[in-house]
């Protein structure tokens, strides 16, 4: 019997080979595992990659405003810079308009880090992608966002 989610008609679970869900898990564990490979070399874990990113992106940041900008947890982030920081690649310091504020900031090194991450990140997308056409890429963007965004419903 399928339910109905605002409207829609939803079948019901399927387990298996045939589950979305299942195939998701599956290729979200080999992308980690192959970003993992990727950016070994280079000092960085999957997960801190995002981090260097969006300090790279953004520049300096307060752990507030990494955790909102990566819709993640703030204790998410705050361990994943004190490792980071342990590495040498970020840097932190007070606020000067705000004392009750640390700000986060690439380092040299994490600076360095970063262009080599952007060589693995490329890799990673290549492969990702080698066996989609230029508008199964697209589509394929287009059903992943519909597929997160029916996660809040």
């Amino acid at each position: 019997m399928a339910d109905e989610i605002k409207g829609r008609s939803v079948p019901e679970a399927e387990s298996g080979d045939d589950s979305v869900s299942l195939a998701l898990v599956r290729t979200a564990k080999r992308h980690r595992s192959v970003a993992a490979t990727l950016y070994a070399p280079h000092g960085i874990h999957p997960g801190q990659d995002m981090v260097i990113d969006e300090l790279w992106r953004a520049g300096d940041r307060t752990l507030g405003q990494l955790a909102a900008a990566l819709q993640i947890e703030a204790p998410t982030v705050s361990r994943t810079v004190e490792r980071l920081e342990r590495s040498g690649l970020v840097e932190k310091r007070r606020s000067t308009t705000d004392g009750r504020s640390t700000l986060v900031s690439l380092s040299v090194a994490g600076r360095e880090a970063h262009l080599q991450w952007q060589h693995a990140w490329r890799e990673l997308e290549r492969r990702t992608t080698a066996r989609l056409r230029r508008g199964e890429q697209a589509e394929l963007i287009r059903l992943l966002r519909l597929v997160n965004d029916g996660l809040d419903d």
